[in-house]
């Protein structure tokens, strides 16, 4: 039986080892060197985080030249964790299939009222603009 605060990620977690030889990894990349300076700190690795660089690193992903790093892996496995500052965002955007930065949404209250007015106006008789997705929303 697995002991309490071990791995909660999708993949399952893998042994110690292989999850170290990870991390040692993603410190050498400049991402995280770029990381550390522009926040003064180095970023959560742990199997605590609200982000799962370990099952990213190792299905393949990597951050853009911004630094962002994607939500889901290429098979669709979830990489922010509940608690990550932007999960609402990924969230909206898998519902409406827009950027909420496009629409000027700040916030999650604002996204889920976006959503709902978008709901209503589909229950009228118009259509939900820019759906592309069916994932459940916030």
């Amino acid at each position: 039986m697995a002991k309490k605060g071990k791995r909660r990620y999708a993949d399952g977690g893998g042994v110690d080892s292989e999850r170290q030889r990870v991390i040692s990894e993603i410190r050498k990349t400049p991402w995280f060197s770029n990381y550390v300076r522009k926040h003064g700190r180095e970023p959560d690795l742990s199997d605590n985080a609200d982000y799962d660089y370990f099952t990213a690193w190792t299905s393949g992903a990597r951050p853009d030249k911004t630094g962002h790093w994607p939500s889901y892996t290429a098979d669709g496995k979830p990489l922010k964790m509940e608690g990550h500052p932007t999960l609402w965002k990924t969230r909206f955007m898998d519902v409406t299939g827009i950027d909420p930065d496009s629409l000027g949404i700040k916030n999650e209250q604002e996204g889920q009222v976006y959503i709902q007015r978008q709901r209503v106006k589909k229950a009228r008789g118009g259509m939900i603009e820019n759906t592309t997705h069916d994932r459940k929303i916030i």
